[in-house]
């Protein structure tokens, strides 16, 4: 196994290799965020966010360039494979999860789903709620909702006034008090 590190903001292509189709991905450390190409004005779409924990499958259609880029730092393994075996690959349920998120009605709706979603998959309780180690740029969580991204930073400042987010100083990480009000 051959450790790969990745700063916070920088990123590293994922291309098919040797005629493999999937990939195994072992985040050790850190998030990822993959993400794949689809040309304009589809350049850059979200597919899955990754952390430590068990091993992750990557499909690789060999017509789309592939992008892990590190949230926060991150080191990972990843291993190309040319059969997947029994293992779920890491995208399904993450864009299943996106398309939930999409069908909510209201903009604030969606915003605030996605946020309790990333405190499900990668956020620690904290004494006001779940510490979140990153956050996302408004023009990022805009992609993932669907939203304009001045919706999504006018929902961000509703979000702080109430009380229920916190973001660092830096902006690197956040703090969500999810709340019956935050979920309806």
């Amino acid at each position: 196994m051959a450790i790969l590190s990745l700063p916070s903001g920088s990123s590293t292509f994922v291309a098919p290799c040797h005629g493999a189709l999937f990939a195994r991905l072992l985040v050790i450390k850190g998030i990822l965020r993959l993400s794949a190409s689809y040309g304009q004005p589809l350049d850059d779409i979200t597919l899955a966010f990754a952390g430590p924990g068990q091993p992750e499958l990557i499909r690789l259609d060999p017509e789309r360039a592939y992008l892990l880029e590190a949230i926060t730092d991150a080191e990972f393994d990843l291993q190309y494979l040319h059969d997947s075996g029994s293992a779920t690959e890491l995208t399904a349920a993450w864009l299943l999860s996106f398309n939930l998120i999409l069908h909510y009605p209201a903009a604030y709706q969606r915003v605030n789903r996605l946020l309790c979603l990333f405190a499900e998959k990668f956020g620690s309780k904290s004494q006001k709620g779940f510490f979140i180690p990153f956050a996302l740029s408004h023009a990022r969580l805009a992609e993932l909702t669907g939203c304009r991204r001045s919706t999504v930073t006018r929902q961000l400042v509703n979000l702080r006034e109430l009380g229920l987010l916190r973001t660092s100083a830096g902006n690197n990480s956040m703090e969500l008090t999810i709340t019956d009000s935050l979920l309806g």
